[in-house]
Protein backbone atom coordinates (compact mmCIF):
# COMPACT_ATOMS: atom_id res chain seq x y z
CA UNK A 1 0.00 0.00 0.00
CA UNK A 2 1.32 3.43 -0.95
CA UNK A 3 2.18 5.85 1.84
CA UNK A 4 -0.03 8.90 2.17
CA UNK A 5 1.42 12.38 1.79
CA UNK A 6 0.06 15.89 1.31
CA UNK A 7 1.49 17.96 -1.57
CA UNK A 8 1.03 21.72 -1.82
CA UNK A 9 2.27 23.22 -5.09
CA UNK A 10 1.77 26.19 -7.37
CA UNK A 11 3.59 29.21 -8.79
CA UNK A 12 5.76 31.66 -6.86
CA UNK A 13 3.77 33.91 -4.56
CA UNK A 14 0.65 31.75 -4.58
CA UNK A 15 0.56 31.27 -0.80
CA UNK A 16 2.00 27.74 -0.51
CA UNK A 17 4.03 28.47 2.61
CA UNK A 18 1.21 30.24 4.45
CA UNK A 19 -1.21 27.40 3.72
CA UNK A 20 1.30 24.70 4.68
CA UNK A 21 1.99 26.37 8.04
CA UNK A 22 -1.72 26.70 8.71
CA UNK A 23 -2.25 22.99 7.99
CA UNK A 24 0.87 22.01 9.96
CA UNK A 25 -0.53 23.67 13.08
CA UNK A 26 -3.58 21.40 12.85
CA UNK A 27 -1.85 18.06 12.31
CA UNK A 28 1.37 16.44 13.54
CA UNK A 29 3.55 16.84 10.49
CA UNK A 30 6.91 17.90 9.11
CA UNK A 31 7.47 19.64 5.79
CA UNK A 32 9.65 18.56 2.87
CA UNK A 33 10.63 21.51 0.66
CA UNK A 34 10.28 20.91 -3.09
CA UNK A 35 12.03 24.11 -4.17
CA UNK A 36 15.08 23.95 -6.43
CA UNK A 37 16.48 27.21 -5.02
CA UNK A 38 15.86 26.67 -1.31
CA UNK A 39 18.15 23.63 -1.30
CA UNK A 40 21.06 26.08 -1.56
CA UNK A 41 22.63 27.81 1.41
CA UNK A 42 23.08 31.62 1.34
CA UNK A 43 20.46 32.19 -1.39
CA UNK A 44 17.97 33.76 1.00
CA UNK A 45 16.97 36.85 -0.95
CA UNK A 46 14.35 35.97 -3.53
CA UNK A 47 13.82 32.38 -2.36
CA UNK A 48 11.44 33.29 0.48
CA UNK A 49 12.77 30.62 2.84
CA UNK A 50 10.80 29.96 6.01
CA UNK A 51 12.50 31.62 8.98
CA UNK A 52 14.71 29.54 11.28
CA UNK A 53 12.33 30.35 14.12
CA UNK A 54 9.40 28.73 12.28
CA UNK A 55 11.63 25.81 11.27
CA UNK A 56 12.27 25.11 14.95
CA UNK A 57 8.52 24.92 15.58
CA UNK A 58 7.70 22.97 12.40
CA UNK A 59 10.71 21.06 11.04
CA UNK A 60 11.45 21.58 7.34
CA UNK A 61 13.60 19.18 5.31
CA UNK A 62 15.80 19.86 2.23
CA UNK A 63 16.41 23.56 2.91
CA UNK A 64 20.04 24.80 3.00
CA UNK A 65 21.54 21.38 2.23
CA UNK A 66 23.88 22.35 -0.65
CA UNK A 67 26.38 25.09 -1.45
CA UNK A 68 25.61 27.24 -4.52
CA UNK A 69 28.45 25.66 -6.53
CA UNK A 70 27.16 22.10 -6.00
CA UNK A 71 24.98 20.35 -8.55
CA UNK A 72 21.57 19.13 -7.40
CA UNK A 73 19.27 17.21 -9.73
CA UNK A 74 15.68 15.99 -9.70
CA UNK A 75 17.09 12.52 -9.09
CA UNK A 76 18.96 13.81 -6.04
CA UNK A 77 15.75 15.43 -4.82
CA UNK A 78 13.75 12.22 -5.29
CA UNK A 79 16.28 10.23 -3.27
CA UNK A 80 16.55 12.85 -0.49
CA UNK A 81 12.79 13.44 -0.32
CA UNK A 82 12.15 9.68 -0.08
CA UNK A 83 14.59 9.51 2.85
CA UNK A 84 13.01 12.54 4.56
CA UNK A 85 9.50 11.13 4.13
CA UNK A 86 10.57 7.79 5.62
CA UNK A 87 12.19 9.60 8.54
CA UNK A 88 8.99 11.58 9.17
CA UNK A 89 6.83 8.43 9.04
CA UNK A 90 9.24 6.65 11.39
CA UNK A 91 8.59 9.41 13.95
CA UNK A 92 4.86 8.74 13.69
CA UNK A 93 4.29 12.08 11.96
CA UNK A 94 2.75 13.03 8.60
CA UNK A 95 4.84 14.31 5.65
CA UNK A 96 3.78 17.37 3.69
CA UNK A 97 5.67 18.22 0.48
CA UNK A 98 5.58 21.94 -0.31
CA UNK A 99 7.13 23.80 -3.23
CA UNK A 100 6.93 25.24 -6.70
CA UNK A 101 9.45 23.11 -8.61
CA UNK A 102 7.05 20.99 -10.61
CA UNK A 103 9.72 18.64 -11.97
CA UNK A 104 10.83 17.79 -8.43
CA UNK A 105 7.26 17.00 -7.40
CA UNK A 106 6.58 14.97 -10.54
CA UNK A 107 9.76 12.94 -10.03
CA UNK A 108 8.78 12.22 -6.42
CA UNK A 109 5.24 11.11 -7.32
CA UNK A 110 5.94 9.22 -10.57
CA UNK A 111 9.69 8.52 -10.80
CA UNK A 112 12.15 9.51 -13.54
CA UNK A 113 13.14 8.25 -16.97
CA UNK A 114 16.05 5.82 -16.92
CA UNK A 115 18.62 8.19 -18.45
CA UNK A 116 22.23 7.19 -17.68
CA UNK A 117 24.57 9.67 -15.96
CA UNK A 118 26.13 12.09 -18.43
CA UNK A 119 29.91 12.66 -18.27
CA UNK A 120 30.75 16.21 -17.18
CA UNK A 121 33.02 16.63 -20.21
CA UNK A 122 30.04 16.45 -22.61
CA UNK A 123 28.17 19.17 -20.71
CA UNK A 124 31.32 21.31 -20.54
CA UNK A 125 31.89 20.96 -24.29
CA UNK A 126 28.29 21.95 -25.04
CA UNK A 127 28.59 25.07 -22.88
CA UNK A 128 31.74 26.02 -24.78
CA UNK A 129 29.95 25.43 -28.09
CA UNK A 130 27.06 27.63 -26.98
CA UNK A 131 29.52 30.48 -26.35
CA UNK A 132 31.05 30.03 -29.80
CA UNK A 133 28.07 29.07 -31.95
CA UNK A 134 25.18 30.76 -30.07
CA UNK A 135 22.20 28.87 -28.71
CA UNK A 136 20.31 29.34 -32.03
CA UNK A 137 22.67 26.95 -33.83
CA UNK A 138 22.53 24.40 -31.05
CA UNK A 139 18.74 24.67 -31.03
CA UNK A 140 18.77 23.94 -34.79
CA UNK A 141 20.87 20.85 -34.07
CA UNK A 142 18.39 19.77 -31.40
CA UNK A 143 15.49 20.17 -33.85
CA UNK A 144 17.25 17.73 -36.22
CA UNK A 145 18.07 15.04 -33.64
CA UNK A 146 15.01 15.41 -31.39
CA UNK A 147 12.21 17.50 -32.91
CA UNK A 148 9.75 16.38 -30.23
CA UNK A 149 11.88 17.66 -27.34
CA UNK A 150 12.71 20.84 -29.29
CA UNK A 151 9.01 21.57 -29.77
CA UNK A 152 8.53 21.49 -25.98
CA UNK A 153 10.95 24.32 -25.18
CA UNK A 154 11.68 27.94 -26.07
CA UNK A 155 14.61 28.42 -28.51
CA UNK A 156 16.36 30.55 -25.84
CA UNK A 157 16.13 27.93 -23.07
CA UNK A 158 19.87 27.28 -22.92
CA UNK A 159 19.69 24.94 -19.94
CA UNK A 160 17.26 22.53 -21.62
CA UNK A 161 18.97 22.73 -25.02
CA UNK A 162 22.21 21.62 -23.36
CA UNK A 163 20.43 18.92 -21.33
CA UNK A 164 18.65 17.43 -24.34
CA UNK A 165 21.74 17.51 -26.57
CA UNK A 166 24.01 16.01 -23.91
CA UNK A 167 21.66 13.02 -23.60
CA UNK A 168 21.73 12.53 -27.37
CA UNK A 169 25.49 12.90 -27.66
CA UNK A 170 26.17 10.45 -24.83
CA UNK A 171 23.55 7.80 -25.61
CA UNK A 172 22.80 8.27 -29.32
CA UNK A 173 19.11 8.39 -28.36
CA UNK A 174 16.76 11.36 -28.20
CA UNK A 175 15.62 12.31 -24.70
CA UNK A 176 12.04 12.07 -25.98
CA UNK A 177 12.66 8.32 -26.53
CA UNK A 178 13.57 7.96 -22.87
CA UNK A 179 10.40 9.85 -21.98
CA UNK A 180 8.34 7.49 -24.12
CA UNK A 181 9.96 4.44 -22.50
CA UNK A 182 9.19 5.67 -18.99
CA UNK A 183 5.99 4.22 -17.59
CA UNK A 184 4.66 6.53 -14.91
CA UNK A 185 3.77 4.65 -11.78
CA UNK A 186 2.46 6.26 -8.63
CA UNK A 187 5.02 6.14 -5.81
CA UNK A 188 2.86 7.77 -3.12
CA UNK A 189 -0.82 8.13 -2.30
CA UNK A 190 -0.84 11.91 -2.56
CA UNK A 191 -3.49 14.47 -1.72
CA UNK A 192 -2.36 17.39 -3.87
CA UNK A 193 -3.46 20.99 -3.45
CA UNK A 194 -2.54 23.17 -6.42
CA UNK A 195 -2.79 26.92 -5.76
CA UNK A 196 -3.60 29.03 -8.81
CA UNK A 197 -4.00 32.68 -7.82
CA UNK A 198 -5.52 35.34 -10.06
CA UNK A 199 -2.48 37.01 -11.61
CA UNK A 200 -4.23 40.38 -11.70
Amino acid sequence: MLQKIIVICGPTGSGKTALSLKIAKGIDCEIVSADSRQVYRYLNIGTDKVSKKIRKEIPHHLIDIKNPDEKYTAGDFMRDADAAIKQIFDKGLFPMVVGGTGFYIKSLLYGLSNIPPIPGKIRKNLRQEMKQKSNEKLFEELKKVDPEAASDIHPNDKKKIIRFLEVYRHTGRAISEFWADHIEKKRYNDYTIYLKPDRN
